[in-house]
């Protein structure tokens, strides 16, 4: 378990901590430095948006959308103890009628979802490189006019949204993390 706990940086839960999973030793969790980075970029775009946080970890990115006026966030993670931790945070924060946890993979809630998303965060196992087709299936519940915000370590993004409806419209380095943001194809 990490000694640092993730707090909400800003927004009407800032400053609070969440509690983090019991049984995940390989959770990292987005920086306050890097995540105000993120929110300042989205700007305006978190107001009442319906966000989707896979692979949600420790949900600090889900809770800080939330913080920030978002109007929705469905959390998913396969990890049965980040879904139980997300839970408990969601109630702690009184933000339970604006969660829901799913615990499942990634790729089986993209292509079961009948919902639509105006922000996706996309935080994998940076060594997992295989997002081609969770990518497809994330563009296929997009908004018009909303954003994947993709987390890696440097994977090769041009070829690997090839052929998808997806374009790069901001990319960020922060140390060994890089933040791709992509939108849908303009017509």
């Amino acid at each position: 378990m990490l000694n640092n706990t993730p707090r909400i940086s800003s927004g009407e839960l800032r400053n609070r901590k969440l509690k983090l999973p019991r049984s995940n030793p390989d959770l990292r969790f987005v920086r306050d430095m890097i995540r105000q980075a993120i929110f300042m970029i989205i700007g305006d775009k978190i107001e009442d948006a319906a966000v989707l946080d896979l692979f949600s970890g420790s949900g600090i990115l889900g809770f800080e959308s939330i913080s920030r006026g978002a109007r929705f966030v469905d959390f998913v993670d396969e990890n049965r103890s980040s879904i139980e931790a997300t839970k408990e945070n969601a109630f702690a924060l009184k933000v339970d009628t604006k969660a829901e946890a799913h615990g499942t993979k990634a790729i089986t809630f993209a292509g079961n979802t009948d919902k639509n998303f105006d922000i996706v965060f996309l935080d994998p196992y940076y060594e997992d490189r295989h997002h081609k087709f969770l990518l497809q299936l994330i563009s296929d519940t997009l908004n018009p006019g909303g954003i994947v915000v993709f987390f890696h370590g440097g994977n090769d993004i041009k070829e690997l949204i090839q052929n998808l409806n997806l374009e790069i419209y901001d990319e960020r380095k922060y140390s060994l993390t890089i933040v791709t943001f992509l939108k849908l194809k303009d017509k």
